[in-house]
């Protein structure tokens, strides 16, 4: 055999990528492979499918080896596998090679194979079946986000899911499982969490499709392989596109309330967002709560009134010197947003706990120091929720009186200022 070097040769080099041609008459002449060290002028090549006849014609023929590039070995088995795929050597009838996968790959590295399984998957060559969602959704799943569930995105699929009816998942993937992997029967999920998720949810959809992986193809994939793989069924968007954020949505609602006198749950403002791809779950639960909120504190500016935003650092130092005064005075005190009162009751059964454990001597004074967050929460917390919590706190007093049915507790809400005047109101002469 001949050795050609159609590149430089390095003094030093890990391995070589080199290119058999066979001087036959025949269709199959060509032999496509890579060597770890050096060249020694010896190596002859080493198909396995189709030995016999390879060296059989070399030694009747001929034959010179091309020397294609030499370096990093791992970079020439990567070069050699990329080779095999472009001419197909598998089915190839010029090639001995009966593989599109180099015979060097083992289970630590085959990024080839993992673009045959993927090309596989997309066409949809692999098994599929429909499962019971829950069965799908139980599977035991490889994970590779650092975040494990993004429920941003589960509720965004979500309401994809509700808007059709389920026929969202007409046009997308199966899940992707690699079958068997624990044991018959027991498969591992490399993708579909967040579908799963949002499915779980959806009442249109009951059943979930599944793809296989087989074992004969899986078995010669790494974990980093398996990664790779999982990735690239999660790519990166090539239709980039700035979106519009529901922020600006929901300006756009506010935008057409005062220009325009459209209400916010009018069909007019669903139709439009709808256009834009919201969906309609999106629009009623979402953007326009928060556009009626805006609006209500825009409002308030054209009645030349500032909203007070006890959130600030500003506010919150006034709020705790007030708390710090009524402790002064023996009154336990806490400020809440009414925007936000879960876990109310346990706090102040928690306050109860701890005096009660210096003895009810006297009557321990509670006050909650309520703060709205805007005017829609303002009203919905004085036509509902203030009446439902003071009901509970007349249990409370109820459950706290003495054998003669005197309270020693005493608790009440003490609102906060929603608004101040603005300074605009100072005219100039």
């Amino acid at each position: 055999m001949e050795y050609v070097f159609l590149t430089e040769e390095p003094d030093y080099y890990e391995g070589y990528l080199y290119k058999v041609t066979v001087h036959c008459p025949g269709p199959m002449r060509f032999y496509i492979g890579s060597k770890k060290g050096k060249l020694d002028y010896i190596y002859p090549g080493s198909p396995e499918t189709n030995m016999k006849k390879y060296f059989a014609d070399v030694a009747k023929y001929g034959a010179t080896m091309h020397i294609l590039e030499c370096g990093n070995h791992a970079d020439m088995t990567y070069l050699e596998n990329k080779m095999l795929k472009e001419v197909d050597a598998r089915n190839n009838p010029e090639y001995y090679n009966g593989s599109n996968v180099s015979g060097h790959n083992k289970a630590k590295w085959n990024s080839i194979l993992v673009d045959e399984i993927y090309d596989t998957l997309k066409a949809r060559e692999y098994r599929i079946e429909t499962h019971p969602k829950d069965e799908v959704i139980d599977m035991e799943a490889f994970q590779i986000r650092h975040k494990k569930l993004d429920t941003g995105h589960v509720a965004d699929i979500r309401d994809q899911m509700d808007s059709t009816e389920g026929k969202w998942l007409d046009n997308k993937d199966p899940t992707t499982v690699l079958e068997d992997w624990f044991g018959p029967g027991k498969h591992y999920k490399i993708g579909g969490i967040h579908t799963g998720a949002a499915a779980k949810r959806c009442r249109y959809v009951s059943e979930l499709d599944v793809q296989y992986i087989p074992k004969s193809k899986w078995s010669k994939l790494g974990e980093s392989d398996i990664g790779e793989l999982a990735a690239m069924l999660n790519p990166q968007e090539t239709d980039v596109k700035l979106a519009e954020t529901p922020e600006e949505a929901e300006d756009w609602i506010v935008e057409q309330f005062f220009e325009r006198d459209i209400e916010p749950d009018s069909e007019y403002i669903l139709d439009r967002l709808q256009k834009r791809n919201w969906t309609k779950a999106k629009i009623k639960r979402g953007l326009v709560p928060k556009a009626k909120k805006k609006i209500s504190k825009k409002e308030l500016w054209h009645r030349n009134q500032l909203f007070i935003d006890w959130a600030t650092p500003e506010r919150q130092k006034k709020l705790n010197i007030k708390i710090n005064d009524l402790l002064i005075r023996g009154i336990y005190a806490k400020s809440r947003s009414s925007g936000f009162l879960r876990g109310l009751g346990d706090d102040i059964v928690d306050a109860m706990l701890e005096h009660y454990e210096n003895g009810w001597t006297d009557i321990f004074h509670i006050k909650i120091l309520i703060h709205h967050p805007d005017p829609v929460t303002k009203k919905k917390f004085e036509n509902e929720l203030q009446k439902e919590y003071n009901n509970k706190f007349d249990m409370l007093k109820k459950m706290s009186e003495d054998k003669k049915g005197r309270a020693r507790l005493e608790i009440s809400f003490e609102t906060l200022p929603l608004t101040e005047d603005s300074p605009l109101l100072d005219s100039v002469e």
